[in-house]
């Protein structure tokens, strides 16, 4: 027996040694493991192509630092921009691992988006050039003006072509539908026009002018009347021109419209055969308040087309009598033998608000006339006319302006320009500066257009022109022939309105191949406004140049009156 017991233990022995000799031998035949791999990135998409270098390994784990993982052997990620901790865990056929990291940065180029300023490290401003146009980013080669820092610029040089210009494809959409102005740093040594174009949108294409003084780095704004989004900014320089040489732009910015300036006064008069009263003077110590506070004021809504006057007359009821009102005392008494009658502008936070004019003589009461009309707006200026007569002249030298006369209420108002109007006018003749005929009195003579139709309007004394567009892009309507000197500064001043809101375009230009013009988009309403544009011929000029208006290819009604055009620098 105890024979048998030692040769059992001997034979588990001997099993034992030999079971771990033969794991010492099959260690001995498997290779070294190592876990390892490189990469390589498209820059532009984030996308990183994985090269597994493992050693002796036939089983991977990927974990991609972002929460992912694969098995594959080489996989295929695509990053968004950030830094990520990338590990393979390899394994051999015996249970072993090894794993290995590497920490990856993903810096995908954004695509130029507004605002744009060609400073940004990681930003693609890949303008696309044509007609002859070429662009580059450089440093600012003249520190100064309106953009004094040392950044980098977009540089604009200009061969000499017609309609040569670039465009960004941005990457983000550009929204109208609130902030309506853009807004850039433009450098020129000489005066010149800048026309942006907005395309691909979500409506049609639309496009605008700015004008350059060429004094270096200034400030250019842009206003558009759209609500849609746009994915291209297309700029021209000298869009129609032939200007050559090199422009920069910087700080492309998208900004709320700004307020326009209020326009000061230049004159004003008591004179009954001259009156005028603008509030460029506090008439304070003409004026008589009976049941009425008067105050001479800042204009408290100047950003309209109707009235952009610095200071108005406020006149605020007390609401003691139904007759509340203020009396105006004049120098002299009223001349209508070749005046229409009076106009005035008026604010009233209600429509349907009566506005009476009494003309009185001084101590004499008795002695009077009267309209009045009744306002159709609310919170907004607009214009209102009291037609007189020749019999009506010589006779009253006081005015009686009640705001609605017999209600006891306590509003207040504001009124400006009360003035006389017609040929001889206290404001003067009108004048259409080196146009012919700017106010239609003649009908359509010095005119010319396809849809031109002068008539009176509204059975008042004075002419329009009553211009329905033909529906034919880039058709000008109506223009007049005019020499233009090149490289000189023009202002062109009308009065426009339409039968709905929309845009024409304005300005001058020349009236012939190639057709260089400066133009501004307008915006119109169903209400008369005054339009003052500032305009420079910097590239064009010769006798055969024109004012002109062009109703684009929107059928309507579009009335322009009282159109002046005046060289500002000329001899």
């Amino acid at each position: 027996m105890k024979t048998l017991l030692k040769i059992f233990k001997y034979s588990v022995l001997l099993w034992i040694v030999t079971f771990f000799m033969g794991c010492e031998e099959d260690d001995a035949l498997l290779l070294e493991l190592d876990a390892a791999f490189t990469y390589t990135v498209n820059i532009d998409t984030g996308t990183v192509t994985f090269i597994n270098i493992s050693e002796n390994a036939y089983k991977y784990e990927w974990s991609f630092g972002d929460g992912t993982s694969s098995t594959l052997f080489n996989p295929v990620k695509t990053f968004e921009n950030g830094t990520y901790t990338v590990s393979l865990k390899a394994m051999n056929v015996a249970g072993a691992s090894d794993t290995f990291e590497s920490e990856i940065t993903i810096l995908i180029p954004e695509i130029a988006s507004l605002p744009i300023s060609f400073d940004g490290a990681n930003t693609k401003y890949e303008a696309q050039v044509f007609g002859g146009v070429a662009f580059d980013i450089v440093d600012n080669p003249d520190p100064s003006g309106a953009n004094p820092n040392t950044s980098k610029v977009g540089e604009i040089t200009n061969s000499g072509s017609q309609w040569e210009g670039f465009y960004f494809d941005l990457g983000s959409p550009l929204d109208l539908s609130t902030l309506k102005t853009i807004k850039m740093l433009f450098w020129s040594d000489a005066p010149i026009s800048i026309l942006l174009k907005l395309e691909e949108g979500t409506s049609g294409n639309i496009e605008t002018t700015a004008n350059h003084r060429g004094a270096g780095w200034e400030e250019i704004m842009f206003t558009f009347n759209s609500a849609a989004s746009y994915s291209r900014l297309t700029m021209f320089v000298d869009g129609p021109g032939t200007a050559s040489g090199k422009f920069y732009i910087d700080d492309i910015t998208q900004i709320e419209t700004p307020p326009d300036p209020c326009k000061s006064e230049t004159m004003q008069s008591l004179v009954g055969a001259d009156f005028n009263l603008t509030f460029m003077e506090d008439p304070s110590a003409s004026i008589i308040e009976d049941g009425a506070d008067f105050s001479w004021i800042d204009n408290p809504d100047f950003d309209n087309g109707v009235n952009k006057s610095c200071k108005v007359g406020q006149i605020t009821k007390l609401g003691n009598n139904p007759w509340d009102n203020n009396q105006i005392d004049l120098d002299s008494k009223l001349d209508f033998t070749s005046n229409t009658g009076l106009k005035i502008k008026v604010w009233s936070a209600r429509a349907n608000t009566e506005v009476r004019i009494k003309l009185e003589e001084i101590g004499n009461p008795s002695n009077s006339t009267e309209q009045f009309v009744t306002t159709s707006v609310t919170s907004a200026w607009e214009e209102l006319m009291f037609p007189f007569t020749g019999a009506d002249s010589g006779k009253f030298n006081k005015i009686v302006i009640f705001f609605d006369l017999n209600a006891n209420n306590t509003d207040t108002y504001y009124f400006d320009d009360l003035v006389l109007y017609g040929t001889g006018s206290g404001v003067g003749p009108f004048d259409d500066g080196l146009l012919t005929n700017g106010d239609f009195e003649n009908g359509g003579t010095a005119w010319s257009g396809n849809a031109l139709n002068v008539q009176m309007d509204g059975g008042n004394s004075y002419n329009l022109a009553d211009v329905t567009a033909a529906g034919n892009p880039f058709d000008v309507n109506l223009s007049q022939v005019v020499a233009i000197e090149q490289g000189k500064n023009y202002t062109l001043t009308f009065d426009a309105s339409s039968d709905r809101n929309r845009t024409i375009l304005a300005g001058i230009g020349l009236n012939q191949d190639p057709w260089t013009a400066a133009t501004e988009t307008v915006s119109l309403t169903t209400t008369t406004q005054t339009f003052t544009l500032n305009l420079s011929s910097a590239d064009f000029g010769i006798a055969n140049s024109r004012v002109l208006f062009d109703m684009g290819a929107e059928l309507g009604v579009v009335v322009i009156d009282n159109v002046s055009l005046i060289c500002t620098n000329c001899n």
